[in-house]
């Protein structure tokens, strides 16, 4: 079945995604964004048990049933990076979202200064190792890849303070 055969089924497809199952279907009539694909996208973390994988390795914690959940934060750093949004300030670009969060089983969205905040508690030599571990487990994922050498940085990760300023600028 070939793209152009999804596209006169005019049916709804299920997608398992990490917040649940989604019905997927094509509008030829809608216009077309750039997180219109963030389905699929969920999908493929959910299948591999990728997403889950990421949060529970994450070294972020919280105590109390005050904070902030942990799925959340992340949720919301990635959205905005799948956005395309490359500083704190843009991350807020998310907040009104009602409809992706769901995908990746968030709650809700969080401000820019909770996203920085967990980034700041976070343990400065977990936080270092957490990134390549995580990338590796995604790459693993992939057709054709050599993840030892598509995964290895020529300069180390910013610990989670100096990320945390040099996103603020």
């Amino acid at each position: 079945m070939g793209e152009s055969d999804i596209g006169q089924l005019g049916e709804p497809w299920p997608l398992d995604t990490p917040g649940g199952r989604y019905y997927a279907e094509i509008d030829q009539e809608a216009p077309v964004t750039r997180e219109g694909q963030l389905i699929f996208f969920a999908q493929f973390l959910h299948v591999g048990g990728r997403w889950e994988h990421f949060v529970k390795r994450t070294p972020l914690r919280y105590k109390g049933n005050r904070g902030s959940r942990v799925v959340d934060v992340l949720g919301t750093a990635t959205l905005s990076i799948l956005c395309g949004h490359w500083r704190y300030a843009h991350i807020n670009a998310v907040r009104g979202d009602t409809i992706n969060p769901a995908l990746l089983d968030m709650r809700r969205t969080m401000s820019k200064d909770v996203v920085r905040r967990a980034i700041k508690r976070m343990d400065e030599g977990r936080a270092l190792a957490w990134p390549p571990r995580a990338a590796h487990t995604l790459a693993a994922a992939l057709p054709c890849h050599s993840s030892t050498r598509f995964w290895t940085r020529t300069t180390p990760f910013p610990s989670p303070p100096s990320l945390a300023r040099g996103l603020a600028r």
